[in-house]
């Protein structure tokens, strides 16, 4: 212990004197907050300043000009200025230290110039005694009541928050609230749907009362309601009621961190405010609640972001983000998307994408998309579109699209376009356009209107070419021919003194001058016996002349080539020439 005797006071009774300060000091140290009980006994400030009454000492004005003056030599200048004495624990202040100091004023304030804030000073019959400043406190708790300016209601359900730390709380049904809060912040910030956000100045240990104004009817500006992770069944199923309300209520403040862990949304790093801030890198045990995600987000089970999402988002079970996902997204079940989709999204269950997708949308059940699509959509069920494609669908089960197809449609089963087709529509059993300006292959094609080419057993376009014709060539035969000019499919059935065919084919028909015009037709036949045995299969090439007697009768004839397959049991004699004629009505 350093101590500094002025005015000649006896040592033994200064040194009797300053052991009981000393205890004194001490014991006001730990209790923290002294009782001032009588004159000269120290009293907490509210800032846990310690004063003494009376302040004469530290008021005293003093001049003081040192530099690069070690702090013992400094001290003991103002003490002989101020006509005083210091007593200080050398271990707590560096004495051998070199300070600078030119000016004027209290000593309280030079001697807050050379030391800081870390420590007190402690007046007591003419001495000073230096010690430190005790640590703040771990914990403020703010409470108070929010109100409605208007009408002077308390106002339920309000966000107070702190801005900084990202704390939070939630008004109950009276107004009030209570918010511990790890550092005394500057202000803390009121936000509620339909009420101006507001800011307040804290006072530990006093309710604070605040005011909050309606946004005037004038005020509010029209708004497009768009999807929300709040308003959402996704958001009913992952979310709380408070979580939903604090984010409705916090549409204005929105801030970036670089990183944040979570085991379930509002357990973690960012508390209840993990829904107002974008990370860069996010991981999230069970499942994380954050407005987006700049980065790398993982999840074992599910993420849920309120805005944009980028780069990375991967998820054991579910990812679902309310604004635009670029890059790579990923989840064991399923990936839902509120805005648009531009990347790799890949699912084992489904894709869901609320606004355009473009990129690669992989899906082990199926793909739904209510805007447009660029790129590869594939699915191991069913993709529905509900804008146009450009680019390529494929599915085991079955495409729809409502919009146009600019590309191609694949599917295992079936293909349904409510627009028009410019590519392709490939299936195993039927496919459907209304407007067919490319290729149909299928079992079945059907169209409403037809300039492209339907590939099949049956092609029908509803507003296209519709024909029956009766012919006889070594017998008599019924046929059907539908599709457009270009490329129309026929059925046909026929009967002969051997036995009765049936069969299937393809034609296209070339008009010329005035009423006449061309046919060339390839033909599959089945024949039977007379108790309807397979005999064999002929196959039939005929082209022919036709002439129109009006606008729903012609006339055709030509020559024909066969090539006839005998079934290998029976067998019959067909010739491998001849000639056709008949009457065609449409």
């Amino acid at each position: 212990m350093d101590k500094k005797w002025k005015g000649g006071r006896h040592p033994m009774r200064g040194l009797f004197l300053h052991a009981l300060l000393l205890a004194c000091v001490s014991g006001v140290h730990a209790q923290g907050v002294p009782e001032a009980r009588a004159q000269g006994v120290l009293r907490a400030r509210p800032q846990g300043v310690l004063e003494a009454r009376p302040q004469g000492v530290l008021d005293r004005r003093i001049s003081l000009r040192v530099h690069r003056l070690p702090l013992a030599a400094a001290l003991d200048t103002i003490a002989a200025r101020g006509s005083f004495a210091f007593s200080y624990n050398s271990t707590i202040l560096p004495g051998d230290s070199l300070v600078s100091f030119s000016g004027s004023g209290s000593v309280r304030q030079v001697l807050d110039a050379l030391l800081g804030a870390r420590y007190q000073y402690v007046p007591r019959d003419g001495y000073v005694i230096i010690v430190r400043a005790p640590a703040p406190p771990a914990v403020y708790t703010v409470t108070g009541t929010v109100i409605d300016q208007a009408t002077g209601m308390p106002v339920a359900n309000a966000s107070v928050y702190e801005p900084e730390k990202l704390q939070s709380t939630l008004t109950d049904e009276h107004g009030f609230f209570r918010l511990r809060l790890r550092e005394h912040g500057p202000f803390l910030a009121v936000s509620k749907e339909w009420y101006e956000d507001t800011i307040f100045t804290p006072e530990s240990g006093h309710d604070c009362r605040v005011l909050l104004r309606p946004v005037p009817v004038t005020e509010i500006t029209p708004v497009v309601i768009t999807s929300s992770i709040e308003r959402s069944w996704w958001g009913r199923l992952f979310l709380t009621s408070r979580q939903r309300v604090q984010s409705l209520n916090l549409v204005h403040f929105f801030t970036d961190k670089p990183y944040q862990v979570s085991l379930v949304p509002s357990i973690g790093t960012q508390g209840r405010m993990g829904s107002q801030v974008t990370n860069t890198v996010s991981l999230n045990l069970i499942g994380g609640y954050s407005a987006g995600t700049h980065g790398v987000e993982i999840a074992g089970v599910f993420n849920l972001d309120r805005k944009s999402v980028r780069h990375v988002q991967a998820a054991g079970a579910f990812n679902i983000a309310g604004g635009t996902v670029v890059g790579l997204q990923a989840a064991g079940c399923a990936n839902v998307d509120m805005d648009s989709a531009r990347g790799a999204i890949l699912a084992g269950g489904a894709n869901v994408v609320y606004g355009s997708a473009s990129g690669a949308l992989i899906a082990g059940g199926a793909n739904l998309v209510h805007g447009t699509v660029q790129g590869a959509v594939l699915a191991g069920g069913a993709n529905i579109v509900h804008g146009s494609v450009s680019g390529v669908l494929a599915a085991a089960g079955a495409n729809v699209v409502h919009g146009q197809v600019f590309g191609a449609q694949i599917a295992g089963a079936f293909n349904d376009c409510r627009g028009t087709v410019y590519g392709l529509q490939a299936s195993a059993l039927y496919n459907h356009a209304v407007h067919l300006k490319g290729v149909q292959i299928g079992l079945i094609n059907i169209a409403d209107t037809s300039s492209g080419y339907s590939i099949g057993l049956v092609s029908f376009v509803r507003h296209g070419l519709h024909q029956v014709s009766v012919s006889y060539d070594d017998g008599w035969t019924l046929a059907y021919r539908s599709g457009n000019p270009k490329l129309y499919s026929i059925l046909l059935a026929g009967y002969n003194p051997d036995g009765p065919t049936i069969g299937y084919g393809a034609g296209r028909a070339f008009p010329l001058a005035g009423r006449w015009g061309i046919t060339t037709e390839v033909a599959v036949r089945q024949v039977y016996d007379r108790h309807w045995n397979e005999e064999g299969t002929v196959y039939r090439l005929s082209p022919s002349l036709t002439f129109r007697l009006s606008h729903t009768v012609s006339v055709f004839a030509g020559p024909y080539g066969s090539l006839y397959v005998p079934s290998g049991r029976h067998s019959r004699d067909v010739p491998p020439f001849g000639a056709a004629a008949g009457l065609l009505f449409f």
